[in-house]
């Protein structure tokens, strides 16, 4: 045997592993590549989630700056009523009426799905919880009066794009109600209301068109949300 015929068998000797080394590397190779799908499939979906709740955030943001009041970012709000006499934004004497849609709580007594379901406002191929009380009268398009649940100073009037004519009330306290799509208004910035006293009349709004004729009501304490049934009287509507 000569010395070629010795690399020639050194050669295949050391050959014999290099099958197995392969079959190991193509292993990892598929596991880097099945890595890579699943993340390729897992980072879209998050980043539409993302995307999702800071879209959720920008429109709840803009919708409050149009009540003339910022929200507060801030921790739960006590809701302690303060010494003012409140009534609801509604007149007594009004036959029919009935809030339309409620306040959208999710730790409200006995909340489920399906109640919570009915108050989300849908709106530009979205949905948000509703902030305050939709009140109207059904099947009626005639304007009704709407009133000063507290009484107070007058610290907003402006023409909202999206609520419509807007009128925002300071109690002094802590407390402010915000009167939103509304036909006329009454009163002006810097003009003392009684508790009661008209502010102005139903009308329509571009975010609750399907809503027709209404008022939508709502109630801040320290420049956050606080549901309207924590300061209203309990019965009327």
């Amino acid at each position: 045997m000569n010395h070629d015929d010795d690399r020639q068998i050194g050669a295949e000797t050391t050959d014999t592993p290099a099958p197995a080394q392969e079959d190991s590397h193509e292993g990892t190779r598929s596991a880097r590549r099945g890595w890579f799908r699943s993340k390729r499939v897992m980072y879209p979906a998050l980043y539409l989630t993302v995307a999702a709740l800071i879209i959720g955030l920008m429109y709840v943001q803009t919708h409050r700056e149009y009540a003339g009041v910022k929200p507060s970012a801030t921790a739960p709000v006590s809701t302690t009523v303060s010494s003012n006499t409140w009534g609801w934004p509604v007149p007594s004497t009004l036959s029919g009426m009935s809030i339309e849609r409620g306040y959208y709580d999710r730790t409200a007594s006995g909340v489920t799905n399906a109640t919570l379901a009915k108050e989300l406002v849908y709106f530009d191929n979205g949905y948000t919880g509703s902030t305050g009380y939709d009140f109207g009268v059904a099947n009626s398009s005639k304007p009704f009066p709407v009133v000063a649940a507290a009484g107070g100073t007058v610290t907003d009037v402006h023409d909202s794009p999206l609520m419509g004519e807007t009128v925002a009330v300071s109690d002094g306290n802590g407390y402010s109600t915000i009167y939103q799509s509304l036909g006329a208004v009454k009163v002006k910035v810097g003009e003392h209301v009684a508790q009661g006293q008209v502010l102005g009349t139903s009308g329509s709004n571009v975010e609750e068109q399907s809503l027709g004729n209404h008022l939508f009501f709502e109630v801040q304490k320290d420049g956050a949300y606080v549901n309207p049934a924590t300061v209203l009287p309990k019965t009327q509507v």
